[in-house]
């Protein structure tokens, strides 16, 4: 029984390494180091079927119906940050913006997003890498002047290719968005990871009322000291979680003043 309440396994899901460190990160900024996050592919959670928690993107929803049940899945929310917006409205108006991503509909979503904050005088041009052949992503890109897209994709994807890289011009202006949690889909995983303590806490209980109900005497001390421990970790944990309004915040104070991206040459 020792420990079971704040053994709460929550796993990061993304179609790619890249897409799955950006969520693992803002979960990682919401719970710190109260709660551990692992990340993992989504083709990988074949063999990871033990999770409390599943987070992903709306993409991934259906294809981790596969392996897990809905109500083990949340869709995390996130968005670039204004920076981003900001850096993309000192294009010049008429220039053609290389927009890349893995996939066309995350590039639509950008590009969408984009035009919603008022950034609608460039000519945006979708480069979906890996529904492309590799030549064809190199022909795109050797003569563009502004590349967006997703930070950690373009160093992770573009930037550390080694056949993409010489095609681009030297002169290239990089525009990487670092995206966080909507503050809404914050609330979300603060209020379903309290909702498994809870569960958990009662399962915890209910053990303990058989044990208290059946063991012999010698076993009581331990068995109360033990769960006085976790219970003292169960109401740290969710107080943390229920200041969330100023935490909230915080995050968003600290995820905004990120210093802005520098490709890793």
């Amino acid at each position: 029984m020792k420990g079971s309440i704040m053994n709460i396994k929550i796993y990061a899901v993304g179609s790619s390494g890249s897409i799955g460190h950006e969520i693992e990160d803002s979960l990682n900024s919401i719970f710190t180091d109260k709660i551990p996050i692992k990340r993992f592919k989504t083709q990988e959670i074949i063999t990871h079927t033990d999770g409390d928690l599943y987070v992903c993107n709306s993409s991934q929803y259906a294809a981790l119906l596969n392996y897990v049940p809905a109500e083990k899945i949340l869709l995390l929310n996130i968005s670039p940050t204004p920076q981003f917006y900001l850096k993309m409205a000192t294009i010049p108006a008429g220039s053609d913006v290389y927009i890349v991503n893995s996939q066309l509909p995350f590039i639509e979503q950008l590009i969408s997003s984009c035009r919603d904050m008022g950034v609608d005088s460039l000519n945006f041009i979708p480069v979906p890498y890996m529904e492309m052949d590799i030549s064809t992503v190199c022909n795109l890109l050797k003569d563009a002047k502004y590349i967006a897209g997703v930070d950690r994709l373009l160093n992770d994807d573009i930037l550390s290719n080694d056949i993409i890289r010489p095609y681009l011009r030297p002169d290239v202006t990089w525009l990487g968005a670092k995206r966080i949690a909507a503050p809404s889909s914050i609330f979300a995983v603060i209020n379903r990871v309290n909702q498994i303590i809870r569960e958990k806490a009662t399962t915890e209980l209910n053990e303990l009322k058989m044990v208290l109900e059946d063991g012999p005497g010698d076993m009581l001390y331990q068995v109360y000291y033990d769960f006085r421990n976790e219970l003292g970790e169960l109401k740290n944990t969710l107080v943390y979680a229920n200041s969330r309004d100023s935490r909230i915040e915080q995050i968003a104070i600290n995820q905004f003043s990120q210093q802005p991206f520098i490709p890793k040459i």
